[in-house]
């Protein structure tokens, strides 16, 4: 009988532990493995504000991208999902400056941060940036009157707000 009563305390111990841990610990892990992320896509996107598109370095662009990916592929950001929440979408439509009315509109947090209201994982998330960003560079070298560096740079500020990453 004493038996049974020391194993129910040792499971309800054990279970208490992993439900604090899944819980509390986990959540934290992950969101700093995403901020580690944004300080490379904020270096990424560095490079490329700080100079002319047209001569941008590809192979050091490259390089930090593949960097980028493999340090999603290692930390298991793969298949993680960012969420967006009604009150994050508001938010980052205030962030644009959208008419508080406006705010709700999932089509407009869409079509303002390029990114599907319900969320994205992260890999997508940043093949889909990168992309942007070629897409962007070429018709740029073209001329093309449909050139348009918000793609990439909303992108970006989706992230950095998604982390809640604050600026010195």
């Amino acid at each position: 009988m004493e038996i049974l009563g020391i194993t129910a305390v040792l499971i309800t111990v054990v279970g208490g532990a992993y439900g604090f841990w899944k819980k509390f610990i986990v959540p934290r892990l992950t969101i700093e493995k995403l901020k580690r992320l944004y300080a490379f896509v904020e270096d990424w996107f560095d490079t490329i504000d700080q100079s002319n598109i047209s001569d941008v370095n590809i192979f050091v662009l490259n390089n930090k991208g593949n960097k980028i990916r493999t340090f999603i592929k290692d930390n298991g950001l793969e298949y993680y999902k960012m969420v967006f929440t009604p009150e994050f979408r508001r938010d980052f439509l205030k962030y644009c400056g959208i008419k508080e009315e406006l705010r709700g509109n999932a089509k407009m947090f869409e079509e303002y941060s390029r990114c599907p209201a319900k969320g994205i994982y992260v890999s997508m998330f940043w093949g889909f940036l990168e992309q942007a960003f070629y897409t962007f560079k070429e018709k740029y070298e073209q001329k093309d009157q449909e050139t348009n560096f918000a793609d990439v740079e909303m992108r970006v500020k989706l992230l950095k707000m998604y982390t809640k990453v604050k600026t010195s």
